[in-house]
């Protein structure tokens, strides 16, 4: 039920936010609405986890949203970020030959091609600030944070719900397909490092790869290789978070 809630009120703000900004600002670049939308629900959110901090500690004796700086080995999580664009790339390249020939398809597809296409350096700019640095710090603290932190039941369901709930917020099969597997990575990320900062830069570097303006067959590669070593240092976060959590007791 909080999950429910929780995507009805996210999906709500942002039709009314677009909404409000169509009505003020007319036919714009539709990154403009997006930014406008994550900009200021930051601020909500920001506000929100500040407030509920302090309540959650004392009730639960833990961090609302755990954040702690960067560690020495913060390369594997730029190389599971990588791994993951690799996944998602072959992910979508499979759906898109299975369904070739299905016009619903076809049009996800279309809508994300021009989504992600840009004209000059300006508006890579602004999708850049949009979908490298605002998206994955907001949708982070939404699902990883806030909801991660609101859902209570065990690890494992609390991953699958976040994931499920980040899946659903994109509001389109193809998308939704592929971040279903990149929510359920992160939330593992989240669980085993309990680290904010942590999955921001995995999701950051997973949304650099989408929006590199080549994606050739060199970075393809890289990027699948990468999938081996991501799986690698998954399993060394798992040993380690498991590691901490006998040192406590």
């Amino acid at each position: 039920m909080i999950a429910v809630i929780f995507l009805i009120v996210n999906i709500l703000y942002d039709l009314a936010v677009g909404f409000i900004s169509g009505l003020v600002l007319g036919e714009v670049q539709a990154l403009y609405y997006l930014i406008i939308t994550q900009a200021t629900k930051l601020i909500f959110v920001a506000i929100f986890v500040k407030a509920r901090s302090n309540k959650y500690r004392n009730k639960y004796n833990e961090d609302y949203v755990k954040t702690a700086s960067l560690k020495k080995d913060s390369y594997k999580l730029v190389i599971i970020g990588m791994g993951l664009a690799g996944f998602g790339n072959i992910l979508i390249s499979m759906i898109m030959k299975l369904f070739e020939n299905n016009a619903y398809i076809n049009s996800v597809i279309e809508t994300l091609n021009q989504a992600l296409s840009f004209s000059n350096n300006y508006e890579y700019a602004l999708m850049i600030l949009s979908v490298v640095i605002l998206a994955p710090i907001l949708e982070e603290y939404l699902f990883r944070g806030i909801l991660f932190a609101e859902v209570k039941k065990s690890p494992k369901a609390k991953i699958i719900i976040t994931a499920l709930s980040f899946a659903i917020y994109h509001l389109n099969l193809i998308q939704g397909i592929n971040t279903l597997f990149i929510g359920l990575v992160l939330g593992y990320i989240y669980y085993y490092r309990r680290n904010i900062k942590d999955v921001i830069l995995v999701h950051m570097v997973n949304n650099l790869v989408a929006v590199f303006p080549v994606y050739n067959d060199i970075l393809g590669v890289i990027c699948i290789v990468a999938i081996v070593f991501a799986i690698k240092f998954m399993i060394d976060i798992r040993k380690e978070g498991l590691s901490i959590d006998l040192q406590k007791r």
